[in-house]
């Protein structure tokens, strides 16, 4: 196993793994991906491909200075999404420029921000985004060097929310560090077996 930062949503109950991706990656798209398997672990799938490739904004602007520019300069982005069986639920680790490719309205909201303020202990948190309702809402992010409780981040119990968090979870074999919104970062121990 290697210690890898792991990017997952949580899919909604109501939706199925062919109807996380929006209208223009759907299966049976021109743009589908690929589903490819994924072995190691049972009822999982896989779906990789391109999900951009063009000419960079820069191209014109150099192409003026210098005429003779290669005509198969591209920018682009890969991505691949691996649909987990987690109980009766589905988990999607997204890899590269997927998130592109994948409805927002598919996943659960504030997954990610449910799993980091559950796991992580007050006293083990290193980031903090909050927002201040008011006629004017303010946000800001507070960001410690080390583990630190909730109180040394200034948090306006009454009035503030939180939008995202980070920190160190209080099991050590859950993972070594999560963050998250809607999606969650987790940096732990895997390998694609024991995804």
């Amino acid at each position: 196993m290697a210690i890898r930062t792991l990017n997952v949503r949580l899919l909604r109950k109501s939706h199925s793994v062919e109807g996380a991706f929006s209208k223009t990656f759907a299966p049976g798209s021109g743009r589908a991906l690929q589903q490819r398997p994924w072995l190691g672990v049972e009822g999982a799938q896989v779906f990789v491909g391109q999900i951009y490739s063009n000419p960079p904004s820069w191209r014109n602007f150099i192409a003026e200075g210098s005429g003779d520019l290669p005509e198969d300069i591209f920018t682009g982005g890969a991505g691949a999404v691996v649909f987990v069986p987690v109980g009766s639920r589905k988990m999607a680790i997204c890899f590269g420029h997927v998130h592109l490719a994948l409805d927002d309205e598919a996943f659960e909201r504030q997954f990610g921000l449910k799993v980091t303020l559950n796991t992580v202990p007050r006293g083990n948190l290193r980031t903090l985004d909050l927002a201040t309702p008011d006629a004017v809402t303010f946000q800001k992010r507070v960001q410690a060097s080390r583990d630190s409780d909730l109180q040394s981040f200034g948090v306006d119990m009454l009035r503030d929310l939180a939008r995202v968090a980070g920190g160190t979870p209080g099991k050590a074999s859950f993972a070594k560090f999560v963050a998250g919104k809607d999606s969650l970062s987790i940096t732990c121990d895997v390998d694609a077996c024991t995804l």
